[in-house]
């Protein structure tokens, strides 16, 4: 849950039963100001392209990538949730770069572009002032699709996903190179981001926050582990802008104040030590 008023955003880890015997609660939060989005509780190979139109569904369809899940967040604007195969783990990094693939083939908005990003949640009102109507209510999220099948040409999706994770990975961009040529890396900072997330997991492996983590504890990390690797504010300002999950919806209405202020505590942190 995301608060505009005060930009504080609640998550809760929750299964299908307790989220049906909890609606009234968020119907109330919903009521108050709060908007209400849900995700998948793992990596489990659905995608989320964000504000995209009924043309874009349609040729997503044509394509052999029918969504599983059609989402109107608002008039006309819809988010559509594709499954990739068999609910199960799949590697955070090749997710995200299958939905860097499709926001760029589908021009859906790259921020939403991860591996596990929150969509809204039908059923309850999209806050945003702008959409409000003349008789000042907001529209409710609807669902307009909703098949759950797997997407046909999933798994060419995936092969050229991981083609193109092998190559990152064979020639990795040195901290000079991207400074030196920072176009070069534009889509590729949200899979950096994703990368230093998963060694920081992999080494607090047994921790008892790592299934639920503090999300701006994790920015913090990320970003200090790459100025440590002589990255500079620039870049790591661009790494987490792209990178961190959620974070148009957990800062929405402050988000270049919120960067700024990690990287001030992490480059004054470095200094000090």
């Amino acid at each position: 849950m995301l608060n505009d008023a005060n930009g504080r955003f609640s998550l809760t880890r929750l299964n299908t039963p307790t989220i049906l015997g909890s609606l009234a609660f968020y119907r109330y939060r919903n009521a108050r100001g709060w908007h209400i989005y849900i995700r998948a509780a793992s990596s489990g190979g659905l995608l989320l392209l964000d504000d995209v139109n009924r043309q874009t569904i349609r040729n997503m369809k044509r394509d052999g990538l029918p969504p599983a899940l059609v989402v109107e967040t608002s008039p006309d604007n819809f988010q559509a949730w594709i499954k990739l195969g068999p609910w199960g783990t799949f590697e955070p990094r090749l997710v995200t770069k299958a939905a860097k693939l499709l926001a760029r083939r589908y021009e859906a908005d790259p921020n939403s572009a991860d591996w596990r990003h929150f969509g809204r949640l039908s059923g309850f009102t999209n806050r945003k002032p702008k959409y409000r109507n003349s008789s000042h209510h907001f529209p409710f999220v609807l669902i307009h699709e909703w098949s759950g099948c797997i997407a046909p040409a999933a798994a060419s999706l995936l092969s050229e996903a991981a083609e193109l994770v092998h190559q990152q990975i064979l020639r990795p961009p040195s901290p000079s190179a991207i400074q030196r040529h920072p176009d070069l890396a534009c889509s590729d900072r949200s899979d950096l981001y994703q990368e230093e997330m998963q060694r920081i997991l992999a080494f607090h492996s047994s921790a008892p926050w790592r299934s639920s983590p503090d999300w701006s504890r994790m920015d913090w990390m990320v970003a200090r582990n790459l100025r440590r690797a002589g990255y500079d504010r620039e870049m790591i300002h661009q790494v987490l802008a792209s990178g961190s999950p959620g974070i148009m919806q957990r800062k929405a209405s402050h988000v270049s104040d919120y960067l700024s202020r990690t990287l001030d505590k992490v480059f004054t942190d470095d200094q000090r030590s």
